[in-house]
């Protein structure tokens, strides 16, 4: 599911027309329209603020499924350069939903190896 379906989604759940919506973040309907068609895409700091909105998580509306790790979503905007990110993504989208379940079991078991960890020190011999 892409991202402007996931804001139309959370919109309609949330019992918004795009004007509603649209006034809460100061654009007009016609912009959450163009972002619900994907004729426009979001930049992450709007999305978060569509999130705050609709009163949901601002990872639930990326275009990822359920099975993807939403904490790895979170750490993309907040820590990981753009260049990575497009990487990843990119292999992402090139797996089925098996690949991608993999995907995330590899990047979790990967956090539990202390030499692949942010904090991870050598130590001396």
């Amino acid at each position: 599911m892409c991202i402007g379906k996931n804001i139309k989604n959370a919109r309609k759940n949330k019992g918004f027309t795009q004007k509603q919506l649209g006034e809460k973040l100061g654009v007009s309907a016609s912009m959450i329209a163009q972002y619900e068609t994907g004729t426009r895409k979001p930049k992450s700091d709007t999305l978060k603020k569509i999130a705050t909105a609709l009163g949901v998580n601002s990872s639930s509306l990326y275009a990822v499924p359920n099975s993807f790790k939403m904490e790895l979503v979170e750490k993309f905007d907040s820590e990981l350069e753009i260049e990575f990110k497009e990487k990843i993504f990119h292999n992402y989208r090139k797996l089925n939903p098996i690949g991608r379940d993999k995907l995330a079991e590899y990047a979790e078991d990967l956090t539990k190896i202390p030499e692949y960890k942010k904090d991870f020190q050598e130590k001396p011999e």
